[in-house]
């Protein structure tokens, strides 16, 4: 369609010879509004029909000139900070940061093209034209527009999916992960959508010459078309309604919708405790909201596409229309227009229920990191920032003290635990006196102090996490973990009630050392019942995660005792690929090999350091894996509790320990 209204021809009489000579090329460049103009004069359905278009025209400058045009630059600007934002900060887990980083692609690529093929145009025709250079970016970006379309709600739906199968099958759903990475799953959805989309555009629609009168004679231009493939019934059903069905409209919607009620009803009858990133914003109401919003604007879209697909709706474009099909075809337009509209306002906002905005000077900082307690009824609580600092403040100032104090406690009150860390009763030396007596206990406190130092870094690199902007959920959890899992012997001396006197002894050891003061932060206003009860959250959070860790640890000791017992693999090599495959799992042990170690190694590793360096490159395993094989050993020392290179055992019959 040409401008409205500004046609040349119009104005300019034509001259009578033209008509004598042949058009340069085969077609018209048809001109509906133009079309209208010349028959309007002596027909009243043309009259009321150009009235019609005219009303369009001013609507199509304000909703897809004006608004689409703020959508598009507003949704540019905040998708690309959201982007910054997920590459610089750790908000979000790995997984869950891929695919948004996706979405935001689909949507400023949508927004591209919707500035690209109406934005800019309807500002200046009014109701958009097919011929001239419009015609050539209608012919790449208008299906670029439709696969970014398919990529979105594909990528809606695979989090969708995520989200209900980490919801009702979390342990499955990990397996799923490692065996299907982001990186395929987004390049499968772009895959499917280019073949979706694309592939068909050279078979559907034609660039061609096409001829306007003008008063000094024709001028020739570039229009596009449709191929008359695209009247074929049976290419229409096969081509665009079934895939449309499935891939687009209404069953990919339909799916979201359902999966989004069921995880919700799955999420709602939870009693287990949950983490989320950020106070007051969890990552199940945020992609709740999203999947609302996505079927609220792909609604109309939807019924659309149902509307024009499969009834035929506003199908004829042709000069021939009768007034029922005129009629048809112009309220087809503002469906279009509307349903484009939703689109791109969907895309221009998604990033708003995600982007973390900065706080206001004044009000209260969170920690990355909340927790949920458990109990009926789930409930989210943040961790203050101002306690979460105040708490290693007071801690890291005397944390050896404090964990030395800590372990000394334990063993009084239990002597296996005792006899686990320091090899003696330590009741027992009320009954020495003198020099033995002197000497015994000096003994036992060189031994507490060595646990204490591991206990309070521990502890330490706990708390450090929760002051940290850049450190996530996801991995404060592997943190804690991964503490459990690499000292998981903990859990054969301690039960509840000897956490509950560590946690105890813990918060009192703390609140006695509390100073007034702390440079940089102002903690006058912290009341001790808020600092207490913060206390108990993480401690809890922290000892089920622990527990976690220990139990995988109990698993792989156990599978690894089994492959390394001759008989069975019965090789030094497989006790070799065992323990590589380990290490490589779950990283480097911090501990450095105890030089002492391999008196009262196991059969298994006493096994693997007769090797050698040369045995170990006839198994294909170069000086890297080698390097990690050995490094294993100090990941294995702490099942036998051995921590540094000093040996302070009074005799073999002693089981060290260490938390």
């Amino acid at each position: 369609m040409a401008e409205l209204g500004s046609n040349e021809s119009g104005s300019n009489p034509v001259p009578d010879d033209l008509f004598l000579e042949p058009p340069p090329a085969e077609s018209w460049c048809f001109d509906l509004i133009m079309f209208y103009k010349t028959t309007a004069e002596d027909d009243e359905q043309a009259r009321n029909v150009l009235l019609q278009l005219e009303n369009y025209a001013k609507f199509s400058f304000v909703v897809n000139g004006i608004i689409t045009c703020l959508l598009a630059t507003f949704g540019l600007l905040g998708n690309s900070m959201f982007v910054y934002q997920i590459h610089k900060s750790r908000y979000f887990s790995r997984r869950l940061a891929c695919h948004l980083t996706m979405l935001c692609m689909w949507d400023m690529a949508l927004l591209l093209c919707c500035l690209s093929t109406y934005g800019i145009i309807s500002l200046y025709h009014g109701i958009m034209p097919f011929v001239g250079i419009i015609a050539y970016l209608l012919y790449f970006f208008q299906p670029f527009a439709s696969f970014c379309v398919t990529g979105t709600i594909w990528q809606v739906l695979a989090i969708t999916i995520e989200r209900y199968t980490a919801v009702s099958k979390p342990l499955e759903q990990r397996t799923r992960n490692a065996q299907f990475s982001v990186r395929a799953i987004c390049a499968g959805i772009a895959l499917g959508a280019f073949l979706l989309n694309m592939v068909v555009v050279p078979f559907e629609r034609e660039l061609k010459d096409c001829y306007e009168f003008t008063p000094s004679g024709f001028e020739v231009r570039t229009m596009i078309s449709t191929l008359p493939v695209v009247n074929n019934q049976y290419y229409a059903i096969l081509v665009h309604l079934i895939p449309d069905i499935i891939f687009r409209a209404p069953l990919p919607i339909i799916a979201i919708a359902c999966l989004t009620i069921r995880t919700l009803q799955i999420f709602s009858r939870r009693t287990v405790g949950s983490q989320t990133i950020h106070a007051r914003r969890n990552i199940h109401y945020m992609l709740t909201l999203l999947n609302i919003k996505f079927i609220m604007c792909n609604t109309l879209y939807m019924v659309n596409t149902v509307l024009m697909e499969v009834m035929g709706y506003g199908g004829k474009t042709s000069s021939q229309q009768t007034e029922i099909d005129i009629e048809q075809y112009i309220r087809s337009l503002y469906l279009t227009d509307l349903s484009n509209m939703l689109l791109a306002l969907h895309s221009a906002t998604n990033w708003l229920i995600f982007y973390h905005w900065p706080r206001i000077m004044g009000h209260k900082k969170y920690s990355n990191i909340t927790i949920t307690t458990l109990g009926n009824s789930s409930k989210t609580v943040a961790i203050d920032q101002e306690i979460a600092e105040l708490l290693l403040s007071r801690f890291s100032a005397h944390k050896y003290k404090i964990s030395t104090e800590l372990l000394t406690v334990l063993c009084r009150e239990n002597p296996q635990i005792a006899n686990a860390l320091i090899g003696s009763d330590l009741n027992e030396n009320k009954t020495l006196k003198g020099k033995e007596g002197l000497e015994k206990h000096q003994l036992q406190q060189a031994r507490l102090q060595r646990h204490g130092v591991l206990l309070a870094n521990a502890i330490e690199e706990v708390l450090f996490a929760l002051t940290s902007k850049n450190f996530s959920v996801v991995e404060w959890k592997d943190l804690c973990r991964q503490i459990g899992y690499n000292h998981f012997e903990v859990n054969n001396y301690c039960g509840a009630e000897q956490w509950k006197l560590v946690r105890d002894t813990l918060m009192s050891s703390i609140n006695n050392y509390a100073v007034n003061k702390w440079p940089g932060a102002n903690f006058q206003q912290i009341s001790s019942s808020n600092i207490q009860k913060t206390m108990v959250k993480v401690f809890n959070f922290a000892l089920r995660e622990m527990k976690s860790g220990a139990l995988c640890a109990v698993v792989d000791s156990t599978q690894q005792n089994r492959a390394c017992q001759p008989g069975r693999m019965g090789t030094a090599a497989a006790c070799t690929t065992a323990l590589a495959s380990s290490a490589l799992a779950f990283g480097p042990r911090r501990n450095p090999v105890p030089s002492v170690f391999k008196a009262d190694q196991k059969p298994c590793l006493r096994q693997l350091d007769s090797i050698g360096n040369s045995s170990l490159d006839s198994y294909g395993l170069d000086s890297p894996i080698h390097s990690r094989t050995r490094t294993m050993l100090s990941r294995f020392s702490i099942f036998t509790g051995r921590t540094d290179t000093t040996d302070y055992c009074d005799s073999p019959s002693e089981k060290p320990f260490v938390f």
